[in-house]
């Protein structure tokens, strides 16, 4: 489960380095991802939400393009009612190696 849980969070990662890049003047951003159990193994999250600009967000532009690049990832974003909420999950940009940011760039 550790793998799975590391692998989603540097997926995290690339995403908040994409965003930041794309929206300079949001910057940092942190992306939040919370699973429900094994759901995560089929890629599936239960929500999403990003904190930047010292509030969190659900809604917007940069949470539409947030969605967007953890589609092209191969993740949805779906909350399944009478499961419990299990991890807490988060990705920033300054996690993103040097070789990484080329792949997240094309994202």
């Amino acid at each position: 489960m550790t793998d799975i849980k590391t692998a989603i969070e540097r997926n995290l990662n690339l995403v908040a380095y994409k965003l930041e890049r794309k929206f300079p003047d949001q910057v940092p951003i942190i992306v939040i991802a919370i699973t429900q159990g094994l759901r995560m193994l089929n890629r599936d999250l239960a929500t999403v939400m990003l904190d930047y600009r010292d509030a969190v967000r659900f809604n917007g532009v940069v949470m539409n393009e947030a969605y967007r690049v953890l589609r092209s990832l191969g993740y949805r974003i779906k909350y399944f009612r009478g499961e419990p909420m299990t991890h807490i999950l988060s990705g920033r940009a300054e996690l993103v190696s040097h070789h990484e940011r080329l792949r997240a760039l094309i994202l």
